[in-house]
């Protein structure tokens, strides 16, 4: 980007923004890696898991279910049919990828093994979790070196539908408060609740990026 635009090439002025999970990307890369960006926008980002993926997965019983009485609990069965399949997709095809594409972010191990956040009997692994949780932003935000680089950032938005089907707007509230507690002052931070679901919300994205283009902006004396 910096090769090929106009930009102004430091992390003080370059931003991530994102909706839904890539609203998740914009909060966990900044964090991960502050030398590169300085501000973010996250449009009703997966966040505060206890609730957002909680609320958002209650299902999970049923995503169990469908592997278990289609592939026979083996989603090795089941990926190897989703690979195969160019006539269209099953119902379950999606909630069951999901649910393993989750796993794969936030419970694999080095060797590319992927735990699932629940057992034979759909009920959640305790350990598993710890491991989903260890990559909320919200709590990623009270460990020490990701909160000096949240209270780093020179612009923070965050907003989300206030009738968001999956609780994010929770999920937005709770990373708002940790931004607060990382050191971030209000001034530098964007928050809404506005009126919305989780989709049809494009006309969210022009409000972000003309709020941080203006935070970003180089002063005169720079």
């Amino acid at each position: 980007m910096d090769a090929n635009y106009r930009t102004v090439p430091d992390r003080d002025h370059r931003a991530i923004a994102g909706k839904s999970s890539g609203g998740y990307a914009a909060m966990v890369t900044p964090m991960l890696r502050p030398d590169v960006f300085g501000a973010l926008a996250t449009h009703t980002g997966d966040a505060h898991f206890e609730t957002g993926y909680r609320a958002e997965l209650p299902e999970l019983p049923e995503r169990f279910r469908a592997l278990r009485n289609e592939y026979g609990g083996s989603y090795e069965r089941f990926l190897a049919d989703f690979r195969g399949c160019v006539g269209g997709l099953k119902p379950s095809d999606l909630e069951l990828i999901e649910v393993y594409a989750y796993a794969a972010a936030y419970s694999a191990d080095e060797d590319g093994t992927v735990h699932l956040p629940f057992d034979e009997f759909g009920a959640i692994v305790p350990d598993v979790w710890r491991r989903w949780l260890a990559w909320d932003p919200v709590v990623m935000a009270v460990q020490p070196e990701y909160a000096e680089a949240l209270g780093s950032m020179r612009a923070l938005w965050i907003d989300a539908g206030d009738r968001d089907e999956y609780h994010l707007d929770a999920g937005a509230m709770a990373f708002r408060r940790a931004a607060a507690a990382a050191g971030v002052p209000d001034e530098r931070i964007h928050f809404e609740l506005f009126d919305g679901a989780h989709g049809g919300i494009e006309h969210r994205y022009p409000l972000a990026i003309t709020w941080l283009s203006r935070m970003l902006a180089p002063t005169a004396a720079t």
